[in-house]
């Protein structure tokens, strides 16, 4: 059976009204763009090829068809139709003549790696409903092939500090119209509202206390009013995780940004993170992501780009 959320005008439901809450927890909110372009897909040389699932996809089919395929079946577009893929492995296949498509790549999710919607399944939504939408991404699309040229699909858009700057209002732009849009079509989403406050105040200490200074659960616990036991118990129950796998893997995270982003030796970098000699960091790294941060940072710089 086929699980795919097909969405359009008709089905519209009232968007429910935001739950009031310091600012400080919507700071948990991780998002970034990491490419947008518009362009026309010729099934040549690759008529078939991997659909990756992450980062976050979205798609506007302007002509043609895309097909998915999944273990649990086929899922066709046509064009007209925006496409949210959902978080599994497969196969794309692109219609004979070819495919006209937006394609937006993007990171959205809260600091403790879920994402803001559900992803269990595939949404489309009628692009004739939501011209928000549309008009939002034309417009990101346009100053990142204005200010990022040949780097359209690039998983690491690289540029000034004024074009990130500039860059985010439109991204930002493009993320309050998408929340809205799934939102008020009913897409389940995973908020920070539901999190106990016990959770919320450790995962504000685990965000933004220095990479450099070791984290100790019971100072964790002992700031959010808890024991050990409790906090750890809370979080599992809540994020499905643990306040360590949270704290390595925004570290892992640093890590990674910082082989793919900057010139700065291994050992550097794990002292920048609070490692006390780098082979303790290398010994980290490949337990945390299976590679040699020398590994890593060749892999990622091969130029490889992902088709959609």
């Amino acid at each position: 059976m086929l699980e795919i959320l097909r969405v359009s005008l008709q089905d519209r439901r009232r968007m429910p009204p935001d739950s009031t809450l310091p600012l400080a927890h919507w700071s948990l909110f991780r998002c970034q763009l990491r490419w947008a372009y518009e362009r026309l897909l010729s099934t040549e040389p690759r008529k078939r090829m991997p659909y990756i699932s992450s980062p976050v996809a979205a798609w506007l089919i302007r002509s043609g068809s895309i097909t998915l395929r999944f273990e649990s079946g086929e899922e066709r577009f046509g064009p007209g139709t925006w496409v949210f893929p959902k978080e599994a492995e497969g196969v794309q296949e692109f219609s004979q003549e070819g495919v006209q498509i937006l394609s937006l790549r993007f990171q959205a999710e809260w600091s403790y790696g879920t994402p803001i919607f559900d992803r269990s399944r595939t949404v489309t939504i009628a692009a004739e409903a939501v011209p928000q939408l549309t008009e939002s991404a034309v417009n990101l699309v346009r100053f990142v092939r204005d200010h990022f040229p040949g780097q359209l699909t690039s998983l690491k858009l690289e540029g000034g500090f004024d074009d990130y700057l500039r860059l985010q209002p439109l991204f930002m732009q493009w993320i309050a119209v998408y929340r809205s849009a799934l939102t008020a079509y009913g897409v389940r989403a995973n908020t920070v509202e539901s999190l106990d406050d016990k959770i919320r105040l450790a995962l504000q200490i685990i965000e933004t206390q220095p990479l450099s200074v070791p984290l100790r659960e019971t100072a964790l616990a002992r700031a959010a009013g808890c024991s050990v036991s409790q906090l750890n118990k809370l979080f599992g129950k809540q994020t499905g995780s643990t306040p360590a796998a949270l704290w390595n893997r925004r570290k892992l995270s640093a890590a990674q940004s910082q082989l793919l982003n900057s010139r700065e030796s291994v050992k550097a970098i794990a002292y920048h993170l609070g490692f006390s000699a780098p082979e303790h960091f290398t010994h980290w790294f490949r337990k945390h992501s299976e590679l040699s941060p020398l590994g890593f940072r060749r892999l990622h710089q091969s130029g490889e780009e992902l088709p959609l």
